[in-house]
């Protein structure tokens, strides 16, 4: 992978974690994986409505094939034919 390359992931990568705010070990995984906050935007919802549970994995995935695409596109591929089905 070149750099260019891994510029562009690490600049569209958005990765969604979610932890229950009441769960006993969050701060031990907070101070263990700093990453979980460094860089990174919070949003605190106490309930998610029905609808949204019902939409976001559509949502996710609309947005996942979206990067993929993207992706795929700006690498460049050695092998003659590329199948997918």
């Amino acid at each position: 992978m070149n750099i260019k390359t891994h510029t562009n992931i690490k600049q569209n990568l958005g990765i969604v974690i979610c932890l229950d705010k009441h769960q006993r070990d969050l701060s031990e995984l907070m101070e263990r994986y700093p990453m979980l906050y460094s860089d990174a935007h919070f949003v605190w919802l106490d309930r998610w409505s029905d609808n949204t549970l019902r939409e976001m994995p559509a949502l996710v995935i609309q947005r996942f094939e979206m990067i993929f695409w993207s992706l795929l596109c700006t690498v460049s591929v050695s092998a003659p034919f590329l199948f997918f089905e």
